[in-house]
């Protein structure tokens, strides 16, 4: 039987991937709130659309779905370690693709703009970081929750 009193241990890796699923999700509701987006939610899709979050980074209703999914995502990966380090790994890979597609011009389907790009390329670099340094050995360093 297992003792529902101790506290649950949670290595770095997946409490990391969870911290990074929560705020995509997070970023995808924002995305739709007037007064947090100006605009909101902007047009279905496209660099048409003139929805800004924050007032600073281009949002359209496409992007705040696909911030939506990959939230969930995240969180649903960051249940195990392999999957933590699969989500971390493979979406800072997917976040420095937009960073190159943005700089070279080729994203017509969503709106970016300079500081969309910068940040996806910082979200990238953190991501890949996090998920090789924090992804060495599952057993190394936990976190009580």
């Amino acid at each position: 039987m297992v003792d529902r009193t101790m506290p649950v241990e949670r290595d770095l890796l997946t409490t990391t991937a969870q911290l990074f699923g929560v705020v995509f999700l997070l970023v995808g509701i924002l995305g739709f709130i007037p007064g947090i987006t100006s605009d909101a939610p902007g047009e279905f899709a496209g660099d048409g659309s003139e929805a800004e979050l924050l007032g600073i980074f281009n949002v359209s209703i496409l992007h705040n779905i696909v911030h939506l999914l990959f939230g969930i995502v995240g969180l649903a990966l960051a249940r195990t370690w392999d999957g933590a380090r699969t989500f971390l790994i493979g979406g800072g890979v997917v976040y420095l693709v937009l960073w190159v597609v943005g700089l070279i011009g080729g994203a017509d389907w969503v709106p970016v703009n300079s500081a969309d790009n910068w940040l996806h390329f910082v979200l990238g670099v953190v991501m890949v970081a996090a998920g090789y340094v924090l992804g060495r050995e599952p057993s190394r360093s936990t976190v009580a929750t």
